[in-house]
């Protein structure tokens, strides 16, 4: 999402941009309309922080550009069609950029392939026609699979069938989402329907594969990468890809690659375990609206396993939330996929521009925005959250879970407004 707020800049005498607001949102194609000397360039060189603003400020996902770590991950812009060394390869052009933003290699031919120049990607870049050129100015835009594209007057010098090209294109990359559409097999759990049949069954002993058998049995939510919707299942694979990936556990490959690097004594995965260890605050579940609290402390945790099912402290949350938002645990290119977002159209009633990468979310607040998750329990939940440059780190523990809309409603939103002051400080 981008976020332009009151944009201005001069030039001497001549103002360019003035007191420019808009909201771009991910998943539209946005275009500005305008005669030569309007400032649509300057504003896109303000945007990427080209030109400096006079006044107001521009945000892409809570943060300006010069912000991000990974520009090209996150960020794809083409703003002169001849922005490349003539005397390389158009190969060599992309490969140079890719090496200076982490990204892998075979990404430059897939974008070539994209653009319809891998005939030409030997050729040095001088000889290439204007819309040659701006070809290769899309492809690397492209290079980094950034969730933003700026591209000033990306039809110049296209032919007809290019033209046709551009637009579809353009099309179809508005229309991408990262989501599965696998259905959440925590709907079907007998043990949260009623009080009743969360005591009868809050021993009961889950397998991931169990679980993903059950949203196999659900047609899927909506056609993979159409539209958002969070589901456990999906960490549930993840878990049993890990399992098939490295011949251990899920829960082995974490303690070994996070718990113990991070020094994180306090958290662990219980397996059947019900019970939590001394001291620890007792969780209530309304199961009804108007019905009454219940106590679900006592629960075996293998409904969630690799979806939520480890123990851990505040301390240990926050140290692991700074070690992701310092970039302490992935490579940048992992952490760039990570960040990699969709608009959360399920989280949207709790805050506008809530989106979600693979397994974060980006939580925009009036200091930019922070990442986060959420990970619950009947009647137990968790609010973590790290600021962009991994400095602030909260956790926020609730043991109790309603259902009761308003009031539901409202322990979430003095939720989010104690999150946002603890971050923004």
């Amino acid at each position: 999402m981008i976020e332009a707020r009151n944009l201005t800049r001069r030039y001497g005498p001549m103002v360019a941009v003035d007191a420019l607001s808009f909201d771009v949102r991910p998943g539209s194609v946005t275009g500005f309309l305008g005669p030569n000397g309007s400032g649509k360039s300057t504003t896109m060189r303000l945007i990427l922080g080209l030109d400096r603003c006079d006044a107001g400020q521009v945000r892409i996902g809570g943060r300006r550009y010069r912000e991000l770590r990974w520009p090209l991950r996150e960020v794809g812009a083409l703003l002169e069609a001849k922005a490349f060394h003539r005397g390389r390869s158009a190969r060599a052009h992309l490969s140079a950029l890719a090496a200076s933003n982490a990204i892998p290699p075979a990404r430059v031919d897939e974008v070539l392939d994209l653009v319809g120049l891998t005939g030409a990607a030997g050729r040095r870049a001088g000889t290439f026609s204007l819309g040659m050129g701006q070809r290769l100015g899309v492809a690397a835009a492209l290079l980094g699979d950034p969730a933003v594209l700026l591209l000033d007057e990306p039809v110049n010098g296209l032919d007809p069938e290019g033209v046709r090209w551009i637009r579809d294109l353009l099309r179809s990359l508005a229309a991408q989402g990262r989501t599965s559409g696998l259905y959440d097999s925590t709907g079907d759990l007998a043990a949260l329907r009623s009080a009743d049949e969360f005591l009868a069954h809050r021993f009961d002993h889950y397998t991931e594969a169990q679980q993903v058998a059950t949203a196999m049995g659900h047609p899927p939510l909506f056609a993979a990468g159409t539209a958002w919707s969070y589901s456990n299942t999906n960490y549930l694979l993840a878990g049993m890809l890990i399992e098939r990936v490295t011949g251990h556990l899920w829960h082995t490959e974490v303690r070994s690659r996070i718990l113990l690097p991070l020094r994180l004594t306090h958290t662990y995965y219980p397996g059947d375990q019900p019970t939590l260890p001394q001291p620890h605050a007792n969780g209530y579940r309304q199961f009804a609206p108007g019905g009454p609290m219940v106590d679900t402390t006592v629960f075996n945790p293998t409904v969630t396993a690799s979806a939520g099912g480890l123990v851990s402290t505040p301390s240990d949350l926050a140290r692991f939330w700074q070690a992701v938002g310092r970039g302490e645990l992935l490579r940048p290119a992992q952490l760039g996929e990570l960040r990699t977002t969709v608009l959360a159209d399920g989280f949207q009633g709790i805050r506008a521009g809530i989106r979600y990468g693979l397994g974060v979310m980006w939580i925009p607040n009036r200091c930019g925005g922070s990442w986060a998750h959420v990970g619950s329990m009947p009647g137990m939940s968790t609010l973590a959250a790290v600021s962009p440059d991994g400095r602030r780190s909260t956790v926020l523990y609730l043991a109790t879970e309603l259902a009761d809309p308003g009031p539901a409603m409202a322990v979430v939103q003095r939720q989010m407004t104690l999150l946002d002051d603890l971050i923004c400080g």
